[in-house]
C-alpha cells in the first residue's frame, strides 16, 4: 500500500497575505515535486516549463476532517469536475484556476487515487502518476488533525 502524510506550513498568498497550506507527502514524496518531475516535459514542450509543478497545498479546513474533499466528496466549485477532486491549487491563491484533479474513490478497506489532471492542459498526460492505493483506516487517521502538530 502507498503512504500518505500532510504537513502544513505557510505560503504567501497574493490576497490574503501569509497563509496555511496543506502539503500533501505520497510514499515520502512531495506531490508537489512529483508533479514538477511529470509535468516538465509537457511544459518545456510548450516553452512554458516555469508551469511545471506550479501548484500549492490547500488550506487545512480543505483537507482535515470534517471536510469530505479528500474522501471524493465535492465541497467546492473548483471540485467535481466529471467525478474529480482538487487536491492541490493554483500558486496564485486561487484553487481552481490551475487545480491537480485526481479521481478519489473509497472502499472498505481502501482509498484510490487515480487518472490524475490538469484540466487547462489536455495534452499533458498523467499516465505515469499512480494509481495510489491506501489503506482507509490510516488514510482517515491521517484527516484527522488533532492539537498543534504540523505533520500528519
Amino acid at each position: 500500500m502507498d503512504e500518505i502524510r500532510f504537513e502544513v506550513g505557510k505560503r504567501d498568498d497574493p490576497v490574503g497575505g501569509i497563509v496555511d497550506a496543506v502539503a500533501v507527502f505520497v510514499n515520502g514524496r512531495n506531490l508537489t515535486e512529483i508533479m514538477r518531475e511529470i509535468e516538465l516535459p509537457f511544459a518545456a514542450r510548450d516553452g512554458k516549463p516555469d508551469l511545471a509543478g506550479s501548484y500549492v497545498g490547500l488550506p487545512p479546513e480543505a483537507v482535515f476532517l470534517p471536510s469530505q474533499r479528500l474522501l471524493g466528496r465535492p465541497e467546492e466549485h473548483y471540485d467535481d469536475w466529471r467525478g474529480k477532486i482538487a487536491v492541490l491549487g493554483c500558486g496564485c491563491g486561487v484553487v481552481g484556476c490551475w487545480p491537480l484533479l485526481v479521481k478519489i474513490t473509497t472502499e472498505e478497506e481502501r482509498v484510490f487515487w487515480n487518472n490524475f489532471e490538469q484540466p487547462h492542459r489536455r495534452r499533458w498526460h498523467y499516465d505515469a502518476l499512480g494509481p495510489f492505493v491506501f489503506d482507509r483506516s490510516q488514510y482517515l487517521d491521517k484527516l484527522q488533525r488533532s492539537g498543534d502538530r504540523r505533520k500528519y
